[in-house]
């Protein structure tokens, strides 16, 4: 009978294991599992011009090391980030701008960051790269008026239940975002 117990017990361990395995797989995201209270990474006030400076034309070791951190505080790591990371990191900038309830995780928009996503884009091929190209494109311009499309369209492809974007957020409320989660 001990035995049966036993078997029966150590079998719903590696049940519960493989779950929360698969659970963080698909829900979390590379800085650990998300909470209802976003994650704030700031580097820096967004400057909403338009350069057209990569990060690979670094000339001193200096600037390279300070690119590649960059890429870090982004992503989580140095290398070249999965699709997943990648997209995860643009909604993530999206809930600067738009009215959506609940918005999980937040990461500021800067040249800085815009730059560097648009330096990954040109390195690899994801399969939604166009979109991708286009939204940085527009935001390095300074015009975020696509920015309920943009987190529309990647809440979707994340599978998003809760949390669709309605509209863009007011002045006064971009403001107030900025105030609690990046100052």
């Amino acid at each position: 009978m001990k035995s049966k117990k036993l078997k029966s017990l150590i079998l719903l361990f590696l049940v519960v294991i493989v779950f929360l395995v698969g659970a963080n797989y698909l829900f979390g995201d590379s800085q650990g599992s998300e909470t209802s209270k976003p994650e704030t990474e700031s580097i820096g006030v967004a400057n909403q011009t338009n350069e057209s400076a990569t990060f690979e034309s670094s000339s001193s070791k200096e600037e390279a090391a300070e690119n590649l951190q960059v890429r870090e505080d982004i992503f989580g790591s140095r290398t070249v980030p999965r699709e997943e990371a990648f997209m995860d990191a643009l909604h993530k900038m999206t809930h600067q701008k738009v009215h959506a309830t609940p918005k999980w995780g937040t990461l500021e928009i800067t040249e800085e960051r815009l730059l560097e996503m648009q330096s990954v884009l040109n390195t690899t091929q994801y399969d939604h790269a166009v979109f991708y190209q286009n939204a940085l494109e527009q935001w390095l311009r300074g015009d975020f008026t696509n920015s309920v499309d943009v987190h529309n369209y990647i809440w979707n492809l994340q599978g998003g239940t809760v949390g669709e974007a309605k509209r863009l957020l007011t002045p006064e409320e971009e403001v107030n975002y900025i105030d609690q989660y990046f100052r």
